[in-house]
């Protein structure tokens, strides 16, 4: 995989236009660029779609802004456990917003009951295909 080298102007830059815990700044430049949004830049382990193991695991430095973030919307303090709720709450609703474009995708049903999430035929064609890839 290539890398670039951006000055720290473009870098504050591509942070203000993430969605913290969220993007890289590979995600950034792609919907900058208007790239497909859910595939991999080429050369990346031969995929077109980001692995489990890579959606799981954020940087850490990802963590950073969100984490102070919340501390100052506190006042500067605040007890641990509502710092890691209010991030629940944001990983939540990037989760909705998932489902949504899952939806959209074909890989999750639109017609399932209120509250349930259910895989499409697709979903279940696309799952077991990256498990083989």
């Amino acid at each position: 995989m290539p890398t670039i080298r951006i000055d720290h102007e473009v870098f504050k830059e591509l942070q203000k236009r993430a969605e913290p815990l969220v993007d890289t700044p590979n995600a950034v430049i792609r919907r900058l660029l208007a790239l497909a949004e859910n595939a991999i830049a080429s050369g990346e382990h031969g995929r077109t779609q980001p692995s489990v193991r890579q959606i799981r695991r954020l940087p850490m430095r990802e963590y950073e802004l969100p984490l102070l973030e919340s501390l100052e919307e506190r006042g500067g303090s605040a007890p641990a456990k509502e710092v890691i709720t209010a991030g629940a709450v944001r990983w939540e609703n990037r989760v909705q917003w998932l489902r949504l474009r899952l939806v959209e995708r074909g890989l999750l049903k639109k017609d399932s009951p209120w509250g349930i999430w259910e895989l499409s035929k697709a979903g279940r064609e696309y799952l077991h295909e990256s498990k083989a890839s």
